[in-house]
């Protein structure tokens, strides 16, 4: 029966009427994160919950055994469920106070409400957390430094390197005159060489045409 919007005060009502609680939801990111507070009226009015298992109350209920905790796609174990609380009721009314027992121990608004309520007043990071971004601000403000000091390493290269490149250029003016005469040492045994090769050249070229004079001799003889 769909009963439509109704009064908070009508639905609790409602709700204290009733035997058992379902609350079974398909996995997904949103109920992952989620702490439904419909659920925590339902264990207020000491509905025992069938829930999920795999939300942040879902420990709370089984430590407590407000209920029951089961994976919403194992229809098998849900079956079961609800054949126990038909077969033994007195099963869920145990589990119904152990659910009020839950919320008055655990889920009151000062026990909820007052860390969030303080932590509003006063913000800050966790300790670790601080620590995280403490590192990470010391790192890039480092890796900057370090970027600084390697272009104004870059630099100075540059600079040197010009200046290496001119002074060698001036130095190069300066050693000519002086190296002439080594040079032209040096160009001696080459000059030598040539001019060997080049007589031997010649004189391999002259020997046939002795040999040519003579032939004609011996045929006269």
């Amino acid at each position: 029966e769909m009963c439509g919007l109704r009064p908070f005060d009508a639905l609790v009502a409602d709700y204290c009427r009733a035997a058992v609680a379902l609350d079974l939801m398909e996995r997904n990111a949103e109920r992952e994160l989620a702490f439904p507070t419909r659920t925590v009226i339902y264990l207020w009015c000491g509905l025992p919950v069938i829930h999920s298992n795999y939300t942040d109350l879902a420990p709370w209920i089984e430590r407590y055994d407000a209920g029951w905790v089961v994976d919403p796609d194992d229809t098998g174990r849900l079956q079961q469920i609800v054949e126990a609380v038909l077969r033994e009721p007195q099963v869920a009314r145990e589990k119904g106070r152990n659910a009020r027992r839950l919320v008055a121990e655990r889920f009151t608004w000062d026990k909820t409400i007052a860390p969030l309520a303080s932590w509003c007043r006063e913000p800050r990071f966790r300790e670790d957390k601080l620590a995280v971004a403490l590192r990470d601000e010391a790192r890039e403000r480092r890796i900057g430094e370090l970027e600084k000091e390697l272009a104004a390493t870059r630099r100075e290269l540059d600079t040197l390197r010009g200046k290496l490149l001119f002074r060698l250029a001036q130095k190069r003016r300066l050693w000519g005159p002086l190296l002439a005469p080594f040079a032209f040492l040096a160009s001696i045994p080459v000059a030598i060489f040539l001019f060997v090769a080049l007589w031997l050249s010649r004189g391999s070229r002259a020997s046939p045409r002795r040999g040519d004079e003579s032939a004609p001799a011996s045929r006269f003889q």
